[in-house]
C-alpha cells in the first residue's frame, strides 16, 4: 500500500494524528486491539476506517516513533516508510 494512512492537522482533533480521510485517532486503534476488541470489530466500530488502513498501521507501528505527533515527524516518518516499502518490493538487501 502505498498511500499514507496517516493525517495530522491542527485543525482535526488539535493535530492528534488519525486515519487519512477521518477523525478517528490512529491510537485508539491500538487502544482497542490491546484491550482484546478484534480487528473486525473496531472496523464495525468506526467504519470510515478501511481494513487496508488498519492493516498497513499495525504493519507500520514498529517504525513509529511515540512522540511523533506533529507534522514534522510524521512527514518524516511516511517518507522513510515510503522509502522502506519501495526498498523491499521483492528484493532483499
Amino acid at each position: 500500500m502505498n498511500k499514507s494512512v496517516i493525517h495530522s492537522d491542527p485543525e482535526i482533533l488539535g493535530r492528534t494524528p488519525v486515519f487519512l480521510g477521518t477523525r478517528v485517532p490512529i491510537e485508539s486503534l491500538f487502544d482497542h486491539l490491546e484491550g482484546g476488541v478484534s480487528l473486525d470489530e473496531f472496523l464495525e466500530d468506526f467504519s470510515t476506517v478501511e481494513r487496508e488502513q488498519a492493516v498497513e498501521l499495525i504493519r507500520i507501528k514498529p517504525f513509529l516513533s511515540p512522540t511523533a505527533t506533529n507534522n514534522i515527524a510524521l512527514g518524516v516518518m511516511s517518507e522513510a516508510i515510503g522509502t522502506l516499502g519501495h526498498r523491499n518490493n521483492g528484493s532483499r538487501r
